[in-house]
């Protein structure tokens, strides 16, 4: 059976950890993850400290800042992977929200293998809210 869940746990209200898993459920158009009107109402701007991921079954997980033309966060492999930019003030969009949402958009690409029951994802990401972009 496909699942997908998102969990949202706030540490205040500048900080929050968005853990997303999908088991068997693919996602081809990006869909979004982190609605900044949502997490961050105050705010309006994010920044990603810390990225940890376990893929299995597809090629990759892409995650991208929504604007009128998507900005690429980072691609997730296969396997665990953690990515740390908390020594650099976290990983900020470069275009400023007037050009679209900035929300957190999930995507995901198939090796081929359509036995998607043997596809998933667990993501978790550290953010913060930014007042710089």
């Amino acid at each position: 059976m496909a699942t997908t869940e998102k969990v949202l746990r706030g540490q205040g209200n500048r900080n929050h950890v968005i853990h997303i898993s999908s088991n068997g459920v693919a996602n081809a158009t990006a869909t979004e993850i982190i609605d900044l009107s949502e997490v961050f109402p105050l705010h309006g701007k994010i920044a990603v400290e810390k990225i940890e991921s376990n893929i299995w079954g597809f090629a990759n997980v892409s995650l991208t800042w929504a604007f009128s033309t998507p900005e690429q966060i980072t691609v997730l492999g296969q396997g665990h992977q953690e990515i740390d930019w908390t020594g650099v003030g976290g990983m900020h969009p470069s275009k400023t929200t007037a050009s679209g949402t900035g929300d957190i958009m999930l995507a995901t690409t198939a090796t081929g293998n359509d036995a998607l029951e043997e596809s998933g994802y667990n993501v978790t990401l550290y953010c913060k809210a930014s007042n710089s972009l």
